[in-house]
Protein backbone atom coordinates (compact mmCIF):
# COMPACT_ATOMS: atom_id res chain seq x y z
CA UNK A 1 0.00 0.00 0.00
CA UNK A 2 3.16 2.24 -0.07
CA UNK A 3 5.48 3.21 -2.50
CA UNK A 4 8.70 0.90 -2.35
CA UNK A 5 11.90 1.08 -3.95
CA UNK A 6 14.34 -1.80 -4.94
CA UNK A 7 17.23 -2.43 -6.75
CA UNK A 8 19.44 -5.24 -7.03
CA UNK A 9 22.28 -6.48 -8.86
CA UNK A 10 24.75 -9.73 -9.08
CA UNK A 11 28.10 -10.42 -9.60
CA UNK A 12 30.01 -13.65 -10.62
CA UNK A 13 29.97 -14.49 -6.69
CA UNK A 14 28.12 -11.97 -5.52
CA UNK A 15 23.98 -11.05 -5.24
CA UNK A 16 22.58 -7.59 -3.57
CA UNK A 17 18.83 -6.29 -3.08
CA UNK A 18 18.13 -3.08 -1.77
CA UNK A 19 14.72 -2.26 -0.89
CA UNK A 20 13.36 0.93 0.73
CA UNK A 21 9.85 1.84 1.72
CA UNK A 22 10.58 5.64 2.34
CA UNK A 23 7.08 6.72 3.52
CA UNK A 24 7.37 4.53 6.81
CA UNK A 25 11.47 4.91 6.59
CA UNK A 26 12.40 1.47 6.85
CA UNK A 27 14.67 -0.30 4.54
CA UNK A 28 17.02 -3.29 4.29
CA UNK A 29 19.74 -4.38 2.35
CA UNK A 30 20.47 -7.98 1.50
CA UNK A 31 24.25 -8.75 0.05
CA UNK A 32 24.53 -12.68 -0.45
CA UNK A 33 28.18 -14.12 -1.19
CA UNK A 34 26.58 -16.68 -3.60
CA UNK A 35 25.75 -16.22 -7.36
CA UNK A 36 23.68 -19.99 -8.53
CA UNK A 37 22.71 -18.21 -11.85
CA UNK A 38 20.76 -21.63 -12.86
CA UNK A 39 18.99 -22.59 -9.78
CA UNK A 40 20.10 -20.65 -6.58
CA UNK A 41 19.30 -17.22 -7.96
CA UNK A 42 15.33 -17.89 -8.21
CA UNK A 43 16.09 -19.20 -4.08
CA UNK A 44 17.80 -15.78 -3.56
CA UNK A 45 14.74 -13.53 -5.51
CA UNK A 46 11.71 -15.74 -3.28
CA UNK A 47 13.99 -14.65 -0.36
CA UNK A 48 14.08 -10.99 -1.45
CA UNK A 49 10.13 -11.23 -2.27
CA UNK A 50 9.58 -12.50 1.76
CA UNK A 51 11.83 -10.00 3.10
CA UNK A 52 9.77 -7.29 1.26
CA UNK A 53 6.79 -8.98 2.64
CA UNK A 54 8.40 -8.82 6.08
CA UNK A 55 8.99 -4.85 5.71
CA UNK A 56 5.38 -4.51 4.66
CA UNK A 57 3.54 -6.72 7.45
CA UNK A 58 2.43 -9.41 5.39
CA UNK A 59 3.19 -12.74 6.16
CA UNK A 60 6.79 -14.67 3.98
CA UNK A 61 6.42 -17.20 1.04
CA UNK A 62 7.56 -20.70 2.19
CA UNK A 63 10.72 -21.77 1.25
CA UNK A 64 11.54 -25.32 0.12
CA UNK A 65 15.47 -26.42 0.19
CA UNK A 66 13.34 -29.61 -1.28
CA UNK A 67 13.23 -27.78 -4.73
CA UNK A 68 16.48 -26.34 -4.91
CA UNK A 69 17.82 -29.54 -4.49
CA UNK A 70 16.27 -31.33 -6.90
CA UNK A 71 16.77 -28.74 -9.50
CA UNK A 72 20.42 -28.83 -8.95
CA UNK A 73 20.27 -32.89 -9.27
CA UNK A 74 18.31 -32.11 -12.75
CA UNK A 75 21.10 -29.95 -13.88
CA UNK A 76 23.88 -32.44 -12.26
CA UNK A 77 21.90 -35.00 -14.67
CA UNK A 78 22.06 -33.11 -17.82
CA UNK A 79 26.16 -32.33 -16.70
CA UNK A 80 26.96 -35.85 -16.56
CA UNK A 81 25.02 -36.41 -19.52
CA UNK A 82 26.83 -34.06 -22.16
CA UNK A 83 30.52 -34.96 -20.64
CA UNK A 84 29.49 -38.90 -20.82
CA UNK A 85 28.20 -37.81 -24.14
CA UNK A 86 31.71 -36.90 -25.18
CA UNK A 87 33.64 -39.39 -22.62
CA UNK A 88 31.85 -42.84 -24.07
CA UNK A 89 33.46 -42.93 -27.29
CA UNK A 90 37.72 -42.00 -26.34
CA UNK A 91 36.59 -44.60 -23.67
CA UNK A 92 35.47 -46.94 -26.21
CA UNK A 93 38.65 -46.04 -28.99
CA UNK A 94 39.99 -49.75 -28.79
CA UNK A 95 36.43 -51.44 -29.59
CA UNK A 96 36.00 -48.54 -32.76
CA UNK A 97 39.36 -49.59 -33.69
CA UNK A 98 38.28 -53.47 -33.88
CA UNK A 99 34.58 -52.86 -35.40
CA UNK A 100 36.13 -50.66 -38.22
CA UNK A 101 38.80 -53.95 -38.74
CA UNK A 102 36.16 -56.54 -38.34
CA UNK A 103 33.18 -54.84 -40.65
CA UNK A 104 36.03 -53.01 -42.85
CA UNK A 105 33.61 -50.65 -44.06
CA UNK A 106 33.94 -46.69 -44.62
CA UNK A 107 29.93 -46.05 -43.34
CA UNK A 108 31.08 -46.80 -39.81
CA UNK A 109 33.74 -44.25 -39.66
CA UNK A 110 32.05 -41.58 -41.78
CA UNK A 111 29.32 -41.55 -39.48
CA UNK A 112 30.96 -41.59 -36.21
CA UNK A 113 33.56 -38.95 -37.58
CA UNK A 114 30.37 -37.11 -38.38
CA UNK A 115 29.10 -37.50 -35.08
CA UNK A 116 32.87 -36.46 -33.59
CA UNK A 117 32.23 -33.14 -35.90
CA UNK A 118 28.91 -32.55 -35.07
CA UNK A 119 28.54 -33.40 -31.18
CA UNK A 120 31.04 -30.43 -30.12
CA UNK A 121 29.82 -27.61 -32.79
CA UNK A 122 26.29 -29.07 -31.24
CA UNK A 123 27.69 -28.21 -27.75
CA UNK A 124 29.35 -24.96 -28.77
CA UNK A 125 26.33 -23.69 -30.41
CA UNK A 126 23.74 -23.83 -27.51
CA UNK A 127 25.05 -21.26 -25.21
CA UNK A 128 24.65 -19.03 -27.64
CA UNK A 129 20.90 -20.11 -28.39
CA UNK A 130 20.06 -20.18 -24.67
CA UNK A 131 21.72 -16.65 -24.68
CA UNK A 132 24.32 -17.91 -22.40
CA UNK A 133 26.98 -16.59 -24.18
CA UNK A 134 30.88 -18.09 -22.73
CA UNK A 135 31.65 -15.23 -21.64
CA UNK A 136 28.96 -15.16 -19.25
CA UNK A 137 29.15 -18.93 -18.32
CA UNK A 138 33.26 -18.48 -17.19
CA UNK A 139 31.73 -16.26 -14.69
CA UNK A 140 28.43 -16.59 -13.36
CA UNK A 141 28.45 -20.81 -14.23
CA UNK A 142 32.14 -22.20 -13.67
CA UNK A 143 30.92 -25.23 -13.11
CA UNK A 144 28.91 -26.07 -16.17
CA UNK A 145 31.72 -23.93 -18.35
CA UNK A 146 34.06 -25.97 -16.96
CA UNK A 147 31.94 -29.40 -18.08
CA UNK A 148 30.89 -27.80 -21.30
CA UNK A 149 34.61 -27.13 -22.40
CA UNK A 150 36.06 -30.47 -21.68
CA UNK A 151 33.26 -32.36 -22.92
CA UNK A 152 33.86 -30.32 -26.59
CA UNK A 153 37.55 -30.38 -25.88
CA UNK A 154 37.33 -34.74 -25.25
CA UNK A 155 35.18 -35.08 -28.44
CA UNK A 156 37.30 -33.18 -30.88
CA UNK A 157 40.00 -35.02 -29.91
CA UNK A 158 38.60 -38.28 -30.15
CA UNK A 159 37.49 -37.21 -33.20
CA UNK A 160 41.36 -36.46 -34.69
CA UNK A 161 42.29 -39.58 -32.98
CA UNK A 162 39.88 -41.37 -34.92
CA UNK A 163 40.05 -39.53 -38.15
CA UNK A 164 43.98 -39.93 -37.58
CA UNK A 165 43.72 -43.81 -37.59
CA UNK A 166 41.59 -43.59 -40.73
CA UNK A 167 43.66 -41.48 -42.63
CA UNK A 168 46.73 -44.23 -41.50
CA UNK A 169 44.70 -47.11 -42.66
CA UNK A 170 42.00 -46.12 -44.83
CA UNK A 171 43.85 -48.34 -47.58
CA UNK A 172 42.16 -51.62 -45.82
CA UNK A 173 38.74 -49.97 -44.55
CA UNK A 174 37.11 -50.24 -48.13
CA UNK A 175 33.84 -47.97 -49.18
CA UNK A 176 29.89 -49.16 -48.28
CA UNK A 177 27.59 -50.88 -49.89
CA UNK A 178 26.45 -54.10 -51.46
CA UNK A 179 29.38 -57.03 -51.63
Amino acid sequence: SEPLWHHGGAAENYQASMILLPTSGRGIVILSNSNDLLVGNRLMKTIFASTMKILTGEPPADQDGADYLSQHLVFNAIYLAIFLGAALPAVGLKRWVKTVQQRKTWRVVFWDLLAHLAYPLGLAAIPYVLGYPYFLMRGYIPDLYLVWMTAIGIALITGVIKAGWWLRHRRHVRPSGPA
